[in-house]
């Protein structure tokens, strides 16, 4: 598979992201106008970049949806839902639930 077919088809839209920068850079264009364009910084274009020398598409494809992690578990979700929907209470009272 190439970063062209990986950029058109691949199911994640952040991995199709990450291929579309680095074919629009092979191109010739400059990274800051590659952050403007994608919406990210410039760290995150050098990181791409990175990846691929080490590790060619594996090191792309690896890092999907690495993000933050969730600042809530399932369980307090589901907790905090069931607070909410038993009585009208400000968000202090349903995080003093939680």
């Amino acid at each position: 598979m190439t970063l062209q077919q990986l950029a058109l088809n691949h199911p994640h839209r952040d991995v199709r992201t990450r291929e579309t920068g680095l074919l629009i850079l092979a191109k010739g264009v400059k990274p800051s106008q590659i952050t403007a364009e994608i919406g990210c910084c410039l760290r995150v274009i050098y990181n791409w970049v990175h990846a691929w020398h080490n590790s060619g598409i594996a090191g792309l494809l690896g890092s999907h949806a690495r993000g933050r992690y969730l600042a809530m578990t399932s369980e307090m979700i589901a907790t905090t839902v069931e607070a909410a929907s038993a009585e009208s209470l400000t968000l202090a009272r349903i995080a003093q639930c939680v």
